[in-house]
């Protein structure tokens, strides 16, 4: 429905143009592509402007094509062969939207699962011309180069422009307050000083957007060791009705970390560390989500209501979860001497991970207390050997939501429960079939086993 109210916006003396560009050998190998195929037909059907078309690049009589297909930014991806020989073969999967002489592109693709969501979001940018920007900027020690969310929302069609505190600002430094009709991600808070943090609340009061990685804690990424911040950051998120407390969520279903041996550095160990939390499926992280060292966040809505905002509950750990406490005046977090299970008297969850702060029912801030999940790979202390990406997302449909776009983001996020449902079906019914494959090789042997002894007993 929202794709068809999307086209009937097409100019009715123009068309909009659909191309699935797709190497053969891909198309036959990777049966997902033919749900691609489908269902970009299926979408060109429903107006009469839309026109679509499918295209092997290897295939055009055009000696350029190729390098115009580079241009939109389309390039070859190597993908190894079935041939047994361990080479490899460069193959083309992308979707172009055209329209009054403006480009869309989705890059590349192997399955239907985002295909709807990759087609509305380009489409609406296509058709309103809209632009999406976000600025960010760097508050702490984290570098938001080393995030997998940057790359994400340029995927999505945003421009990432970067900006600084204004305590930095220069003529060629542009201050965050510059820029008040623009979200804003501020990546850490260890280096806001009182008149940065000062000028972010005002940002916030008057009308600006922005998501906020912060916490009372900074983890020494070297050797572990916490240490708690000056607080003045804090006490400002005080005015929305957020308290940090300095202590860390821990949970039993955490990430499964892989540490060399304290004995032996030769060996590996492999075990839980409740200190990065698994949190459970949610409305807001659709498939859960790995954390680092979060803070606990109490909110207190009678505070948040002094300045005619409210605050809400964003993310929430699990009903297992806990509060780790200090110990000879620290938080421990050696993996070694953690405390790895809930302990009677320890305050237990769920807790409050991340906050809403809303006016007018509108978001204007989420604020998230596990910065270094942003940047951490969690796959270089896992068995995983695939990024974990989950927590960039979270970002980027945070982003999406302060822009404007929270329909794009429940849209994708019920194409994934569709998916896990389709999932879920599935197991059901393979382990329904095996469970009547079983019974059918029962009945048969029980039926064999009755007609041998019958048999036996009619020769005897």
């Amino acid at each position: 429905n929202f794709n068809n109210k999307l086209s009937t916006q097409v100019d009715a003396d123009e068309n909009l143009e659909i191309t699935f560009y797709r190497s053969e050998n891909l198309f036959k190998r990777e049966p997902s592509l033919r749900d691609v195929s489908d269902y970009l037909y299926e979408y060109a059907s429903c107006s009469e402007k839309i026109f679509y078309s499918e295209k092997d690049p290897y295939k055009s009589s055009d000696k350029n094509f190729q390098a115009r297909l580079s241009a939109y930014g389309i390039y070859p991806h190597p993908l190894l062969s079935q041939d047994g020989a361990g080479q490899y073969e460069e193959v083309y999967s992308a979707v172009v939207l055209s329209y009054l002489g403006n480009t869309e592109v989705i890059p590349f693709l192997l399955s239907s699962d985002t295909l709807e969501y990759d087609l509305t979001l380009r489409l609406e940018h296509l058709i309103t011309q809209r632009a999406r920007t976000v600025q960010i900027v760097q508050g702490g020690n984290l570098a938001p180069e080393n995030s997998y969310a940057v790359p994400l929302l340029e995927h999505n069609g945003f421009t990432v422009a970067k900006t600084f505190l204004p305590s930095e600002a220069s003529e060629t430094l542009l201050p965050f307050t510059d820029f008040i009709n623009v979200p804003l991600i501020v990546f850490g808070s260890e280096n806001f000083s009182k008149k940065d943090t000062k000028a972010l609340e005002k940002f916030i009061l008057n009308g600006g957007r922005a998501f906020i990685a912060s916490s009372p804690l900074s983890v020494n990424e070297s050797d572990w060791k916490i240490t708690e911040g000056e607080g003045f950051f804090e006490r400002m998120l005080f005015t929305f009705g957020i308290y940090y407390e300095n202590k860390i969520v821990s949970d039993t279903d955490s990430l499964k970390i892989l540490f060399s041996s304290e004995t032996n550095a030769m060996q590996k160990e492999s075990f839980l560390y409740p200190l990065w939390p698994v949190i459970p499926e949610q409305k807001n992280a659709p498939e859960g989500m790995t954390l680092f060292w979060p803070s606990c966040m109490t909110l207190d809505e009678d505070v948040a209501s002094i300045v005619d905002f409210t605050v809400e509950p964003y993310l929430t750990t699990s009903k297992t979860s806990w509060l780790t406490q200090k110990k000879d005046g620290e938080l421990k977090t050696n993996p070694f001497f953690v405390q790895k299970e809930y302990e009677p008297g320890t305050q237990k969850g769920p807790f409050t991970v991340a906050a809403a702060v809303k006016k007018d029912r509108q978001i204007r801030a989420i604020v998230f207390s596990s910065p270094l999940s942003l940047v951490k790979n969690s796959a270089l202390y896992s068995q995983n050997s695939a990024p974990d990406l989950r927590t960039a997302s979270f970002l980027c449909d945070s982003v999406m939501t302060l822009s404007g776009y929270s329909d794009f983001v429940e849209l994708k996020n019920n194409r994934v429960k569709v998916n896990k449902t389709v999932l879920k079906l599935s197991k059901h019914y393979a382990e329904t079939a095996v469970l009547v494959s079983a019974l059918i090789i029962l009945i048969n042997l029980s039926l064999g086993s009755v007609g041998f002894v019958y048999k036996k007993r009619l020769f005897k």
